[in-house]
C-alpha cells in the first residue's frame, strides 16, 4: 500500500486532528531521533524483515518464528484485536490500512514504533501529547501516522512508561494487518519485537494480548 499522502475521503476529518496537536507545548526532553538512527528497544536494524536465502535452503529461525507466531497470534486474538483497532482508530482509517499489502503499511508502523522507544518524555507528561509531538502530524501524513496518535490516546499511564506501551500496541496492529494477510514473514513489527530470539507461544501470545487489548484502556 502506497502511503496517503494525497487528499482522501479521510483527509478533511484528520486535518482537524494534526491542526488540534500543533499547538501542544513539548512533550520531552531531548530532540526527537531522526527515523535512521532510532533502533528498536531489541536493538535490532532497520524495521525489514530476515532477508529470505536465494540458495534454497530453509531460514530455520523464521520458519520457527512464523510457526509461533501463527499459534499465538490466535482465531480469538485476531478477532479480539481487529474489533479493538476498529474501535481506537476508527473503523474508515482501519479498512484504508486493510485495503492494500500490509507489508508497507507494517514497515511504516514498525518505523513510528522505533522512534516511540527513543524518546525520553517527562514524566507525567500524558502519552497522546508526547506522541503527537514526535509524529509531527500535518493534513499529508500517512494514515499510519495518524493510527499512531489515536493509539496513544487510548494509553492511560503517562511518560515513558506510556510510549513504550503505544510502541508495543502499534507493533501488535502492524502484527494483527500482517496476519489478516497472511503476511507474518515479512511483518517488519513482528521481527522488531522478537530479534534474533525465538519466543515461547506463551510469550508471544501474552505481549499480543497485552499490547492489543489490555494496554488499550482509556475509553
Amino acid at each position: 500500500m502506497t502511503p496517503a499522502t494525497g487528499r482522501c475521503h479521510l483527509h478533511a476529518q484528520l486535518d482537524a486532528e494534526a491542526g488540534a496537536g500543533s499547538g501542544a507545548g513539548s512533550g520531552e526532553e531531548p530532540a526527537t531521533p531522526s527515523p535512521a538512527t532510532v533502533v528498536s528497544a531489541n536493538g535490532v536494524g532497520p524495521p525489514t524483515a530476515p532477508t529470505t536465502p536465494t540458495n534454497g535452503v530453509v531460514d530455520l529461525h523464521r520458519f520457527r518464528v512464523v510457526t509461533v507466531a501463527e499459534r499465538a497470534a490466535s482465531v480469538a486474538w485476531r478477532r479480539a484485536a481487529h474489533q479493538r483497532f476498529v474501535a481506537v482508530v476508527g473503523a474508515p482509517i482501519w479498512e484504508t490500512l486493510r485495503s492494500g499489502p500490509s507489508a508497507p503499511c507494517c514497515r511504516r508502523l514498525a518505523l513510528v514504533a522505533r522512534v516511540l522507544v527513543g524518546l525520553r518524555p517527562r514524566r507525567r507528561v500524558a502519552t497522546a501529547t508526547v506522541v503527537r509531538q514526535a509524529l509531527r502530524l500535518r493534513r499529508n501524513s500517512t494514515l499510519e501516522r495518524f493510527a499512531v496518535a489515536r493509539v496513544a490516546e487510548h494509553i492511560a499511564v503517562p511518560g515513558r512508561a506510556g510510549v513504550t506501551a503505544t510502541a508495543s500496541a502499534v507493533r501488535a496492529m502492524g502484527v494483527v494487518l500482517c496476519v489478516l494477510d497472511s503476511g507474518l514473514s515479512s511483518c517488519a513489527c513482528l521481527w522488531d519485537v522478537v530479534g534474533d530470539q525465538t519466543p515461547t507461544e506463551a510469550d508471544l501470545s501474552e505481549f499480543l494480548w497485552r499490547s492489543a487489548l489490555d494496554d488499550l484502556v482509556r475509553p
